[in-house]
């Protein structure tokens, strides 16, 4: 039987706050698994000393028989005889006697779809925890009020965009420190474009002459030049957008960044021209939607603004409302995508 452990996202902070997950390999799952073979009671005693375990992978010649929920599992132990018919026995016969389907999702698959289908079960299975499969064939046990609660946070956060636009806004116009202001920026990215890393790389003489340094904001390199994804987005001045960095030529020179799956790089114009890319990379094969993409663009004239902060740009207005006109096409786009549903 294999040790239980609850599994901390990677993107849950010291504080205990959660930020957006990128997928639902992200969310705190559980790897409870054991044999088929193992006997019932060896599995309730567990149960019972780790009452946040939603349940148990059941695994026959070490591949994914089935899994069992907790619930379930006691509410049929409860009734007439369940002791004496199960308890001591394989927990093989328990599984059989209860026939309950078991529901798998990729690790790559986004909580907004993973709700869908988990909600779209039989009314008997529809809070019944959900094997997460992982690209390198991990399974873990996710618990349905997790996914609700990561739902949850999404919508939040999504609902907030314009609150989170405007004090970008005015923390420009009342002159924010670059250091305070980038965090904000980064802070707010982070939120709404669910992301596993994002870098702001800019050319070498821009940061020279930045009010302040940041750790998110670098001078890009020779290597990063030369890399066709990074040069592309350069030289056209437009987004790119890698849905898988295994199979995209594009990709060459770009490992530096992070060993990413898929990938997206929005340029940072200025009067001048592009002066840079505004990276946001995620470990899963989870590909950036069109207003993800779009939302991107509205951060990325923020950054190209807090970058000339210090040199009174009179263009300063123009690209503030070119950011606002940006959020509210996604807007737009966010309210007639709920209107059809």
């Amino acid at each position: 039987m294999l040790p239980s452990s609850n599994y901390r996202s990677p993107l849950e902070l010291p504080n205990g706050t959660m930020q957006t997950p990128v997928s639902v390999g992200d969310l705190p799952s559980f790897d409870y698994q054991t044999s088929v073979e193992t006997i019932t009671e060896n599995v309730t005693s567990h149960l019972e000393v780790h009452p946040e375990i939603p349940g148990v992978i059941l695994l026959q010649n070490e591949k994914l028989h089935s899994a069992l929920p907790r619930a379930l599992m006691f509410e049929r132990l409860g009734h007439r005889y369940g002791v004496e018919l199960f308890l001591r026995k394989p927990i093989l016969e328990l599984q059989q006697n209860l026939g309950i389907q078991t529901f798998t999702i990729s690790s790559n698959m986004g909580v907004k779809e993973a709700v869908r289908f988990a909600l779209q079960r039989e009314p008997e299975y529809i809070y019944t925890p959900l094997v997460i499969h992982y690209d390198d064939g991990l399974l873990r046990l996710l618990d349905m009020h997790v996914l609700l609660y990561a739902q949850s946070h999404i919508l939040d956060n999504a609902n907030n965009v314009l609150g989170s636009m405007k004090q970008i806004e005015d923390a420009i116009q009342r002159n924010m420190a670059f250091e305070q202001l980038m965090d904000l920026i980064v802070s707010a990215i982070s939120r709404v474009i669910p992301n596993h890393r994002t870098g702001i790389f800019v050319k070498p003489s821009r940061w020279m002459e930045l009010p302040g340094r940041h750790n998110l904001v670098y001078p890009y390199n020779d290597v990063l030049t030369k890399a066709p994804a990074f040069r592309s987005v350069m030289e056209t001045c437009q987004p790119l957008h890698i849905l898988d960095t295994g199979v995209s030529s594009h990709w060459q020179g770009m490992k530096s960044l992070g060993r990413f799956r898929t990938w997206m790089g929005v340029p940072i114009k200025s009067v001048l021209g592009c002066e840079g890319v505004l990276s946001l990379g995620r470990f899963s094969l989870s590909p950036f939607s069109e207003e993800e993409t779009q939302l991107t663009k509205s951060f990325s004239e923020f950054i190209g603004v807090a970058l000339h902060t210090s040199s009174n740009s009179n263009a300063m207005p123009f690209r503030l409302e070119r950011a606002r006109r940006m959020t509210n096409l996604w807007v737009g786009t966010q309210l007639s995508s709920n209107k059809g549903k």
